[in-house]
C-alpha cells in the first residue's frame, strides 16, 4: 500500500471534520472510545504510514490519554524519558511543531536519534487549546522522512481540527463526572436529612453512620444513601453486595 500522492480535496477534508464534531456528541461512545475514532480519522489518509497520539503533562510526568497504536505510545515514552521533544515543545509555546525528519533535527539531540531508531522518521504536533499548565498534544508520527513536507500539511487540517475536538470531548467527559457527583451528593444529602428525622442524630452523626455502614457493608456510600432513601433507615442487617446495587438502580430510577 502507498501513501496517497495528492492533498484531500475540499470535500474530504470537510467529511473528516464533520466526523470528528459528530463523535464529540455521539451518547454512545465512552470518552476513550471516541479519542480512539478520533486519531484514527486523523492518520486515516495515511495508509497505515503514520500513527498518532495525544498526550499531555501532569507535573513532572508526560503522560498518553490516547493512541492508534504501539510506536505512537513509545514515541511519547521517549519524550519523557529524553525531557525533550517536539510535542513538549508544541504544549510550551502553544503552536503546532513539525519535523520532516527527526533523526537529522538538531532540536532534539537526544529524543531525534533516539525514537528513528524505533521507526518514527517525521512528526507533526498540534497543542490543544486551553491554558499553559493544562494544555496537551496531538502528535502525528510517519514511518518516513518526508522531505516536501507535502504529507504533514497535509495532516495539519485535520489535525487542528482534532484538536478542537478532544477538547469537547473533555468538557464532555467533565461534565458527565460533573454531573454524577452532584446526583451522589443529592442523594446522600437526602439520606443523611431522612436518618436525623427517624433518629434524633445530628448532620454530623448522620453522616459518621451512614459512612460506616458503608464500609460494613462494602459498598459505595451511595449505595447505602440510596437504601436509606428507599426504606427509611439504615438496614439492621447488611445487604449483599448485589442487593444494595440492585436497590439503588431501583431507587434512582424511581426519582426519575
Amino acid at each position: 500500500m502507498t501513501l496517497l500522492s495528492h492533498e484531500p480535496g475540499a470535500e474530504v477534508l470537510a467529511d473528516r471534520c464533520a466526523r470528528l464534531a459528530a463523535l464529540t456528541v455521539e451518547p454512545t461512545l465512552s470518552a476513550a472510545e471516541a479519542a480512539a475514532a478520533a486519531l484514527s480519522i486523523v492518520v486515516e489518509h495515511l495508509a497505515g504510514h503514520a500513527s498518532a497520539s495525544v498526550s499531555r503533562p501532569r507535573g513532572w510526568r508526560w503522560l498518553t490519554g490516547a493512541a492508534t497504536d504501539g510506536p505512537a505510545a513509545d514515541a511519547d515514552a521517549l519524550q519523557r524519558t529524553c525531557e525533550q521533544g517536539p510535542s513538549r515543545d508544541a504544549v510550551a509555546s502553544g503552536l503546532p511543531v513539525v519535523s520532516t525528519d527527526v533523526a537529522a533535527d538538531t532540536r532534539w539531540p537526544r529524543w531525534g536519534p533516539a525514537v528513528a531508531r524505533t521507526g518514527v522518521r517525521a512528526v507533526l504536533s498540534h497543542p490543544l487549546p486551553g491554558g499553559d499548565g493544562e494544555r496537551g498534544c496531538l502528535a502525528v508520527y510517519l514511518d518516513r522522512p518526508d522531505g516536501s513536507g507535502r504529507l504533514l500539511r497535509e495532516t495539519a487540517a485535520v489535525a487542528a481540527a482534532a484538536a478542537l475536538a478532544f477538547v469537547a470531548l473533555e468538557y464532555r467527559h467533565t461534565g458527565d463526572h460533573l454531573r454524577k457527583a452532584v446526583e451522589s451528593n443529592r442523594q446522600i444529602g437526602t439520606a443523611i436529612g431522612i436518618l436525623m428525622a427517624r433518629r434524633g442524630w445530628t448532620e454530623a452523626q448522620a453522616f459518621d453512620e451512614l459512612r460506616l455502614a458503608s464500609q460494613h457493608a462494602n459498598r459505595k456510600l451511595r449505595d447505602l444513601a440510596d437504601w436509606v432513601t428507599f426504606t427509611g433507615d439504615l438496614p439492621r442487617r447488611l445487604p449483599t453486595d448485589g442487593g444494595v446495587a440492585a436497590l439503588g438502580i431501583a431507587t434512582r430510577r424511581s426519582l426519575h
